[in-house]
């Protein structure tokens, strides 16, 4: 039994040593204010450009969509009218 509580003090012991260790400097390489500020400010230029360039994809979509309807819709409706009047031609010939 004693080798056993020899063998829990030594990993004890151990494990202690190790934590110390890692926290051993830790102020010197903890994050500024200036370093979190640094990067709250590259975030905030990435989420601006990326604002940037989804409103220019919009308004281009938006620009062909409108084109579309310009070219294909409105000759679409031209082309109804055409067949409404064919239609109502045509009735009134066989009416």
């Amino acid at each position: 039994m004693k080798k056993q509580i020899k063998k829990e003090e030594l990993t004890l012991r151990d494990l202690f040593e190790v934590t110390e260790k890692g926290f051993q400097n830790i102020e010197s390489r903890m994050a500024t204010k200036e370093d979190l500020f640094a990067v709250e400010t590259k975030l905030w230029h990435k989420i601006e450009d990326g604002e940037r360039r989804l409103t220019a994809k919009i308004d281009s979509i938006g620009d062909d969509v409108e084109a579309l309807e310009v070219t294909e819709i409105r000759g679409i409706q031209r082309r109804l009218i055409i067949l409404e009047k064919d239609v109502k031609s045509l009735k009134g010939k066989h009416g």
